[in-house]
Protein backbone atom coordinates (compact mmCIF):
# COMPACT_ATOMS: atom_id res chain seq x y z
CA UNK A 1 0.00 0.00 0.00
CA UNK A 2 1.29 3.54 0.52
CA UNK A 3 0.22 7.09 1.24
CA UNK A 4 -3.27 8.03 0.05
CA UNK A 5 -3.06 11.80 -0.48
CA UNK A 6 -0.27 14.35 -0.50
CA UNK A 7 -0.45 18.13 -0.76
CA UNK A 8 2.69 20.13 -1.37
CA UNK A 9 4.73 22.24 -3.70
CA UNK A 10 5.25 21.16 -7.29
CA UNK A 11 8.44 19.10 -7.58
CA UNK A 12 8.86 20.26 -11.18
CA UNK A 13 8.76 23.89 -10.04
CA UNK A 14 11.32 23.26 -7.30
CA UNK A 15 13.70 21.59 -9.75
CA UNK A 16 13.35 24.45 -12.23
CA UNK A 17 14.10 27.03 -9.52
CA UNK A 18 17.09 24.98 -8.33
CA UNK A 19 18.47 24.91 -11.87
CA UNK A 20 18.06 28.67 -12.09
CA UNK A 21 19.97 29.14 -8.81
CA UNK A 22 22.79 26.84 -9.98
CA UNK A 23 23.01 28.80 -13.23
CA UNK A 24 23.28 32.11 -11.37
CA UNK A 25 25.96 30.74 -9.02
CA UNK A 26 27.98 29.30 -11.90
CA UNK A 27 27.83 32.71 -13.59
CA UNK A 28 29.44 34.28 -10.54
CA UNK A 29 26.58 35.34 -8.25
CA UNK A 30 27.16 34.94 -4.55
CA UNK A 31 24.72 32.44 -2.99
CA UNK A 32 24.18 34.79 -0.05
CA UNK A 33 22.96 37.50 -2.46
CA UNK A 34 20.28 35.31 -4.05
CA UNK A 35 16.75 35.80 -2.71
CA UNK A 36 14.82 33.05 -0.98
CA UNK A 37 11.75 32.20 -3.03
CA UNK A 38 8.54 30.57 -1.90
CA UNK A 39 6.80 27.98 -4.08
CA UNK A 40 3.96 29.36 -6.19
CA UNK A 41 2.45 26.12 -7.48
CA UNK A 42 1.05 23.37 -5.29
CA UNK A 43 -0.28 19.91 -6.10
CA UNK A 44 -2.82 17.65 -4.48
CA UNK A 45 -1.81 14.12 -5.45
CA UNK A 46 -3.86 10.97 -4.80
CA UNK A 47 -2.45 7.46 -4.94
CA UNK A 48 -5.18 5.74 -6.96
CA UNK A 49 -3.78 2.27 -6.28
CA UNK A 50 -4.00 2.82 -2.52
CA UNK A 51 -7.49 4.30 -2.88
CA UNK A 52 -8.60 1.20 -4.75
CA UNK A 53 -7.05 -1.07 -2.09
CA UNK A 54 -8.98 0.82 0.60
CA UNK A 55 -12.19 0.56 -1.41
CA UNK A 56 -12.36 4.30 -2.12
CA UNK A 57 -13.50 5.46 -5.53
CA UNK A 58 -12.07 8.65 -6.98
CA UNK A 59 -14.09 8.25 -10.17
CA UNK A 60 -13.75 11.87 -11.24
CA UNK A 61 -10.00 11.45 -11.72
CA UNK A 62 -8.41 9.80 -14.71
CA UNK A 63 -6.48 6.60 -13.93
CA UNK A 64 -3.74 7.82 -16.28
CA UNK A 65 -2.75 10.48 -13.74
CA UNK A 66 -2.93 10.66 -9.98
CA UNK A 67 -2.68 14.44 -9.86
CA UNK A 68 -5.99 15.94 -8.87
CA UNK A 69 -7.06 19.51 -9.46
CA UNK A 70 -9.77 21.59 -7.83
CA UNK A 71 -11.99 20.85 -10.83
CA UNK A 72 -11.67 17.13 -10.08
CA UNK A 73 -13.02 17.33 -6.54
CA UNK A 74 -14.66 20.75 -6.16
CA UNK A 75 -16.49 19.92 -2.93
CA UNK A 76 -13.22 19.72 -0.98
CA UNK A 77 -11.53 22.78 -2.44
CA UNK A 78 -11.62 26.23 -0.97
CA UNK A 79 -11.35 29.37 -3.05
CA UNK A 80 -7.66 29.77 -2.24
CA UNK A 81 -6.91 26.10 -2.90
CA UNK A 82 -8.66 26.15 -6.27
CA UNK A 83 -6.44 29.02 -7.36
CA UNK A 84 -3.32 27.15 -6.25
CA UNK A 85 -4.37 23.88 -7.82
CA UNK A 86 -5.43 25.26 -11.19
Amino acid sequence: MGGLISYGSSQEGILRRAASYVDKILRGASPSDLPIEQPTRFELVANLKTAKTLGLELGCCSPATATMSAACCPSGATASNSELLA
